[in-house]
């Protein structure tokens, strides 16, 4: 996305539009799966 200066993916399923992803919907993902396994890992320590 970043290499072509595009910010918004259209969705498709099939011919059907199914919706709109932004670089910062994919940026919050990243962080939340990040945060996730740091709690697991900072539990995994603590046993």
């Amino acid at each position: 996305m970043k290499g072509h200066r595009c910010r918004h993916l259209l969705v498709f399923e099939g011919a059907e539009f199914i919706g709109i992803v932004s670089l910062r919907d994919m940026v919050a993902l990243m962080i939340d799966e990040k945060e996730a396994l740091i709690q697991h890992l900072e539990r995994y320590i603590a046993s």
